[in-house]
């Protein structure tokens, strides 16, 4: 069958692509050779990484990438081929976020500053807060960079830093605020509080302390409480407890409410705080239960509710 000329022209071509190819691959390897060779000799000094500087971009359900700049200097007079390869890995209390590299980077003699991206698992996040929580809301930031390059491989000193929230003084008050029905007041808060418990993968426990006092003049009786909490409008825990309250005009009483927090949660939220620049809106509504015909039932006021803002800056 006689095929086309061009057709023919190519194929003719194709030993020749051949010997380019494998020339090529020959070249670089004698680069690499070379390169590591005058370090080996000490003609070339190994360039450095001298910073890492990290920050959130893009987010979605699933994960979050990581963009870094990384500032390497090149003690040479000479610039350095594309064989140098810089990585970092971020952790926050020994969790792992993200290991970064970028492979087969160029230098200029001087400070050189190279940009990659990499994305992190949002379920990472979940498991660094039950860290966070158990460690008393801190948590340290450790970034391990190296650079490397043929024969000679460079680990620099770690770089830490401490990341602290405090997102639970935000419930402690001692101000006195009236729950009112129709314009009269039912109960009067009081002190107000809130604790987390140990958390572990499955639940973060939060405890909540408000003292009631009934302005009432009927008996008030509570069966049991709902709780609400969300962050940016994603829902972290919700559920009832039987903890039941009664008391009778002028009485005092110290309510407890212990509210289960889903962990996984947590990696569902962290999107909606990266978009909106590691800020968050907070809220914890409880609800008090009467028993009607044997069922728990809403009462139709909010007992209690706490807006507060949260605000981390994970990557310092």
């Amino acid at each position: 069958m006689d095929l086309p000329e061009p057709v023919r022209s190519v194929l003719g071509a194709l030993p020749s692509l051949r010997t380019v190819v494998v020339g090529v691959v020959v070249s670089l390897g004698l680069v690499a050779l070379l390169v590591t060779v005058l370090v080996a000799t000490g003609v070339l000094a190994q360039p450095t990484v001298e910073s890492i500087d990290t920050r959130w971009s893009d987010a979605t359900n699933e994960t979050t990438l990581v963009e870094t700049q990384a500032r390497v200097d090149n003690p040479n007079p000479i610039g350095t081929p594309g064989v140098v390869s810089v990585e970092y890995t971020a952790s926050l209390n020994d969790v792992v976020l993200v290991d970064g590299e970028k492979s087969g980077i160029g230098l200029s003699p001087g400070e050189n500053t190279i940009e990659f991206t990499a994305p992190m698992d949002n379920d990472r996040i979940a498991d660094w807060w039950v860290t966070h929580v158990n460690n008393g809301e801190r948590s340290t930031l450790t970034i391990e960079p190296k650079a490397s390059g043929p024969g000679v491989s460079q680990s620099l000193p770690e770089q830490t830093s401490t990341v602290a929230t405090d997102l639970l003084s935000s419930f402690e008050s001692a101000e006195e605020e009236a729950v009112t029905v129709d314009g009269e007041p039912l109960l009067v808060l009081g002190d107000r509080n809130a604790s987390w418990g140990e958390a572990t993968d499955e639940t973060t426990p939060l405890r909540l302390n408000v003292d009631l006092d009934n302005a009432h003049d009927q008996p008030v009786t509570l069966s049991g409480i709902e709780y609400v909490v969300t962050m940016n409008n994603v829902t972290l825990g919700e559920g009832t407890t039987t903890d039941s309250v009664d008391l009778e005009p002028g009485e005092s009483e110290a309510l407890t409410v212990d509210a289960a927090l889903e962990t996984d949660a947590f990696a569902d939220w962290w999107p909606t705080h990266v978009r909106n620049d590691e800020t968050s809106r907070m809220r914890v509504t409880l609800y008090g239960l009467v028993e009607r015909d044997g069922e728990q039932v809403r009462m139709p006021i909010r007992l209690y509710q706490q807006r507060l803002e949260f605000e981390t800056d994970l990557l310092g």
